[in-house]
């Protein structure tokens, strides 16, 4: 019974941590940098007709 009660344990501090929203400091290094480099060049591959309508549609409906 122990035993089940401490997988118990560590399944709701496992559960705990992944419910907590990450925030940007918590991103490595290089994946920060990719996405301020994307972020900056939104504007351009918008209007470039690299992205077509359904993609655009996607990214405006992400959460934010």
């Amino acid at each position: 019974m122990g035993n089940a009660l401490r997988e118990l344990k560590l399944a709701q501090e496992n559960y705990a941590q992944r419910q907590q929203p990450q925030t940007v400091d918590t991103l490595p290094k290089e994946l920060k940098t990719a996405f301020i480099n994307i972020g900056q060049r939104l504007p351009e591959l918008w209007h470039s007709g690299t992205l077509t309508q359904v993609q655009k549609k996607s990214l405006l409906r992400l959460p934010h």
